[in-house]
This record gives structure tokens, sequence and C-alpha cells, in this order.
């Protein structure tokens, strides 16, 4: 899903340029192919959950079920988080060395 994220969002990829290209033409334009661009990410990533519940459903029964969405639910968790830690150990990096700490 970090992929499909990539892809849709980074200027580097055609979606974001296609999307920047409308726009230049109008408002309204630029607001369609967003529009567009978002529900084919939200049928990609509905698709690949979808079939992983189906995939390990098959194979450990619904326990299977709730491993796949106990990790899919617990995966945006971990990135905040170490988004968040990042933040907070560059700040103290940078108070420690304006105070002369090392």
């Amino acid at each position: 899903m970090v992929i499909i994220a990539e892809y849709f969002t980074s200027h580097a990829f055609t979606p974001t340029r296609e999307i920047a290209k409308e726009a230049a033409k109008g408002n309204g334009l630029g607001l369609i192919q967003s529009t567009l661009n978002n529900n084919m990410v939200i049928f990609l990533i509905v698709f690949i959950i979808g079939s992983t519940c189906m995939i390990t459903y098959e194979i450990a029964g619904f326990f299977g079920i709730a491993a796949a969405l106990f990790g899919y639910s617990c995966t945006p968790v971990i990135m905040i988080g170490i988004s968040m830690f990042s933040t907070f150990a560059d700040n103290a990096y940078l108070m420690a060395k304006l105070g002369h700490v090392f």
C-alpha cells in the first residue's frame, strides 16, 4: 500500500503530472482528474485488502482474516510512531548541539 501511495502522490510518476497538467487548463479539470485518481487508489487498496482476506481465510480460516487485518491496522500506527520519534530525536539532537552538550 505504501508503494501505491508513493506512485499516486509523487511528482516523479504520471498520475500527479496528469493532475498538474489538467489543473493548468482549469480548476474544474484538475478536480475531475484528481477524483479519478482517488477512485483508482481506493479500488486498488480495497482489492489488496480483499484479496489478502480471501487468501488468509483459505490458509487459516477466520483467525487468518483477524491476523491480516490486525497487521493492516498496526502498520499506520507504527509508521506514525516512527515519524513522531524521529521528530523528537532530531529536536533533542539540535538542543543538545546548541547547548554544547557534546
